[in-house]
């Protein structure tokens, strides 16, 4: 609550969130438990840590995410999903490439897409805003907000913020009446909306590209080391993901050679060790590296069983080691057809 006083990334936001994290952080390790000195309890951090993950799965199930990141994700505004009938083994085996029970045989579907909002909202079109607003708002409180709104922040960011707030409360409502747990019936925790976007791009399961429509993007990208821009004299995204991402977007399959850094293992350091007596590094020294990434890989693909899972992943690694894309693409094509015949 204190924190919320504050503008984020302003000086005394960080100072908070740093505190907070460093006091759970302390709640939910052994470390602090040895001795008794009676600091943590991993019993009290595991049922937060667990709490939390239930309610990013029921994000997940709920607003049929495209994908979710340990305690978010992103999902369409446009196509939350709505029950006939629930059950844990229902919940479980809904996928966004599966919503249906049999779609071959035209049985029933126990779950069904529709808006949040009651409408299909267009974030391309400029009076999206207004229309949440005189639906849903209140004048006098968005009057208030913008009375009292951030030196930094312009009246659109403000009504912008007002209106994520609105869905945040309708998407709180819309699970709240898909599972009955208390997480939802006493408000144990809340969520917010970053912001709204018109594309999404994804590789693998959890790199992500996200466009919002003044053409700024946020990328996520696994391994893959921001670059120093001397214009700037910051670190930014490497260009690289962005030409990845474009090659996903047409669907075509290519490879990108990066230098980065790494910590030297213990397991490759005894290695060294082994061959060479008077290897100078040690564990966790800084080495160079060159890493390989590939636009289509299979990494997104779900599987029938164990089985099928491991010959992928040694059909991806085999393909990898000639570094030709087209090989990696047609592991994922390989496979695709697999799940989609079974």
């Amino acid at each position: 609550s204190e924190r919320k006083k504050h503008r984020k990334k302003s000086p005394m936001n960080t100072f908070l969130k740093l505190i907070i994290n460093t006091i759970y952080g302390c709640i939910a390790s052994e470390f602090f438990s040895i001795e008794g000195s009676c600091v943590s309890s991993v019993v009290v951090g595991n049922n937060i840590t667990a709490r939390a993950r239930c309610l990013a799965w029921c994000m997940a199930k709920g607003f049929f995410s495209a994908m979710s990141v340990t305690d978010g994700g992103v999902f369409d505004v446009n196509k939350v999903l709505v029950f006939k009938k629930k059950s844990l083994n229902l919940l479980e085996g809904l996928h966004r490439d599966k919503l249906s029970e049999d779609k071959v045989n035209n049985r029933h579907k126990f779950a069904k897409e529709k808006p949040l909002l009651g409408y299909e909202l267009d974030f391309k079109n400029k009076f999206a805003h207004q229309k949440i607003i005189r639906t849903f708002g209140n004048a006098k409180e968005l009057a208030t907000k913008v009375k009292s709104r951030d030196k930094e922040m312009t009246i659109k960011d403000c009504v912008h913020k007002y209106c994520l707030g609105i869905i945040d409360k309708l998407a709180w409502q819309h699970l709240s009446n898909i599972f009955d747990i208390d997480i939802f019936t006493q408000n144990q925790f809340s969520f917010d909306s970053k912001n709204n976007y018109i594309k999404l791009i994804l590789h693998s399961k959890v790199d992500y590209l996200l466009e919002s429509i003044d053409g700024k993007k946020v990328v996520a990208f696994r391994g893959m080391d921001k670059v120093y821009n001397p214009n700037t004299d910051k670190k930014e995204i490497n260009p690289i993901c962005f030409e990845l991402f474009d090659a996903i977007e047409n669907n075509q399959a290519i490879i990108k050679e990066v230098d980065g850094e790494r910590m030297l293992s213990l397991k490759d350091y005894q290695e060294a060790i082994r061959i060479d007596s008077n290897f100078e590094l040690l564990p966790h020294d800084t080495v160079s590296r060159k890493k390989y990434y590939y636009s289509i890989v299979p990494l997104d693909l779900r599987h029938h069983d164990l089985k099928t899972y491991k010959n992928c992943q040694r059909d991806y690694e085999r393909a990898k080691k000639d570094k030709n894309p087209l090989n990696v693409a047609k592991v994922r094509d390989k496979y695709l057809k697999i799940f989609n015949n079974d």
